[in-house]
């Protein structure tokens, strides 16, 4: 494996491992909201949780982005067989960004009623999770063996 291809292999499992921890903590936030009695807390809590949530989205639809117009691309010209995984995969963005605008259209309910963003967040994670296992499993063989340019 050259230097490069390590580099892309590296670089694929830090940003998942990125996006993992992320909705982790995502999750383990939202799951416990402060009293509602403490409104200002309440308000607090909400306001910090809106500003992670849309960190990690928008991060998220980056990383998806890129893969789309460059790293997908340059896969293809490597291997040109593995059009249906990158069919899949690219499904799987368009499913994510999905649950992206779903999660940032609940996200101003957050003080009055987490719920729907927690709901948001846990599909996101059963369709994430499986995402980024299945593009490693499928993708870093592949990368692994690649001398040209992403």
């Amino acid at each position: 494996m050259t230097d490069r291809a390590a580099a892309y292999v590296r670089q694929l499992l830090a940003a998942h491992d990125y996006f993992r921890t992320g909705l982790a903590d995502l999750r383990r936030v939202i799951a416990a909201p402060p009293e509602k009695t403490e409104e200002a807390e309440l308000r607090s809590w909400a306001s910090d949780l809106r500003i992670q949530c849309l960190y990690f989205c928008n991060g998220l639809h980056m990383h998806h982005t890129l893969e789309d117009q460059r790293m997908f691309p340059a896969v293809l010209v490597e291997d040109p067989e593995l059009g249906p995984i990158v069919e899949r995969l690219e499904a799987d963005h368009r499913k994510v960004a999905e649950i992206i605008d779903a999660i940032e259209s609940r996200l101003g309910e957050l003080s009055s009623d987490p719920s729907g963003v927690r709901e948001e967040l846990n599909r996101m994670a059963d369709a994430l999770l499986e995402h980024l296992a299945y593009e490693e499993e499928q993708l870093t063989p592949v990368l692994a063996r690649m001398t040209g340019p992403i």
